[in-house]
């Protein structure tokens, strides 16, 4: 059986696996992206970004696959609203698939192929062997380096060994609508913070312009049924809305793990649990650790580095600890319910404060702190 041999291997075209195709290229490597679907696809995402966070893609707010800008942000909890006023930065809302066909072309014209309808069924952490399934049949490949980006609590890692399943309170199930109504204000993002309306989660709306709108929820509480939830919710908010499209899909909100490196293998994005547990945000998070990744792996094809673990190293270093205080605090909200959210606004309220004298400077540290959306 012939074998093809490649620097890198890379599973899934997500942000994260994206992201190490282009960065492995820059780093002068040879690199291959595998993905399961036919098609590109970021359908199940509220699609929120700030400016700058997209600057760093190498993108403006102005290209196309910014559907809207929002300079408002409601948070409505159990007893009260709380607002801020976007001065200084632009909340944008963006067609997730758009970005991810454009990063697509971007891997395209650094020859890096993305191999559509390519499902890897398994690997070999310790030999690099990965076996691939297509429409032409079976395919074993003989990689230097496996970059998993493959998504949440898939089997290959499990398979392999390297990691169990989640536990179902630390995987959120999420379901959107696009709806349609005249009056949705395009300006605002809103976020439902009720225990009550969203167990273990909560709701949003982030609109796309022309009376339309992303609602949708995540919820941890695996009791509940978050389409129904979400559909008897849009009737009560939005009463005269037409539902356009629905979505579904899970991600990981669990703790970070210690080990992200196995000998040839490391685990990039949701596959990695590099999500923050208490919004759901990971998308910019994705694309660095996806960058950091396929730099690593540069370096270690070039005989810079003895092994992968830098990439583990350079993770836990920038985000570690942000991603356990996430994890932390999402735990006592699932625990504590509405009180813990009235906590949680409590010992941030004075940043709502500081931003009627340093707005610029409380914006750009409340994206960060969330890192990105």
């Amino acid at each position: 059986m012939k074998i093809d041999k490649i620097d890198v291997a890379i599973i899934g075209a997500g942000f994260a696996g994206l992201s190490a195709g282009i960065h492995a290229a820059q780093a002068g490597v040879k690199a291959v992206v595998f993905e399961s679907e036919d098609k590109l696809n970021g359908d199940c995402c509220a699609g929120g970004l700030p400016d700058f966070g997209l600057a760093r893609m190498g993108f403006s707010a102005d290209s196309d696959f910014v559907v809207n800008k929002v300079n408002r942000i409601e948070l409505v909890l159990s007893n009260s609203v709380v607002a801020l006023d976007l001065k200084h930065i632009s909340g944008l809302i963006i067609d997730k698939t758009m970005l991810t066909v454009r990063l697509a072309s971007l891997c395209e014209k650094a020859d890096v192929p993305v191999l559509l309808g390519s499902k890897v069924t398994g690997y070999n952490h310790e030999s690099g062997l990965i076996t691939v399934e297509d429409e032409l049949g079976e395919n074993n490949f003989q990689a230097d380096v496996i970059i998993d980006a493959s998504g949440c609590d898939t089997k290959m890692a499990r398979d392999a060994g390297l990691v169990k399943r989640l536990d179902k309170k630390d995987v959120c199930l999420c379901a959107q609508y696009l709806i349609k109504q005249p009056s949705i204000d395009k300006n605002i993002m809103k976020m439902w913070c009720s225990q009550e309306l969203a167990p273990a989660g909560y709701i949003w709306s982030f609109p796309t312009g022309k009376g339309q709108s992303r609602v949708g929820m995540g919820v941890c509480d695996h009791k509940t049924n978050p389409k129904k939830i979400i559909e008897d919710f849009i009737a009560d908010e939005f009463p005269d809305a037409e539902l356009l499209k629905y979505v579904g899909a899970t991600i990981p909100l669990a703790p970070p793990m210690e080990n992200i490196v196995f000998d040839k293998v490391m685990l990039v994005g949701d596959r990695a649990n590099q999500v923050f547990a208490l919004t759901g945000a990971g998308n910019m998070l994705a694309y660095d650790c996806g960058a950091i990744a396929g730099k690593v792996a540069g370096r270690y094809l070039n005989d810079k580095l003895p092994n992968l673990l830098q990439y583990e190293k350079e993770c836990k270093k920038r985000f570690y600890r942000k991603l356990l205080n996430s994890y932390n605090i999402k735990e006592k909200i699932r625990l504590g319910g509405n009180d813990a959210v009235e906590d949680l606004y409590r010992k941030v309220r004075p940043l709502f404060l500081l931003h009627r004298l340093f707005p610029r400077w409380v914006e750009r540290s409340a994206w960060k702190h969330a890192r990105y959306s």
